[in-house]
């Protein structure tokens, strides 16, 4: 019963784990353009300068 239990708490475990890893994913994708844009306009000034 032991093993069993520590199976399902791995189980768990990975499930959330992989919740949490999927979670973040597209807010990093989404703020990594934004970052991008944002360096280019602090960028563009400078150019110009």
């Amino acid at each position: 019963m032991n093993s069993f239990f520590q199976t399902l708490s791995a189980i768990a475990l990975i499930i959330v784990l992989m919740s949490l890893e999927l979670k973040p994913k597209p807010k990093s994708r989404r703020t990594a353009p934004v970052k991008l844009h944002q360096e280019f306009e602090d960028e563009q000034p400078i150019k110009q300068d």
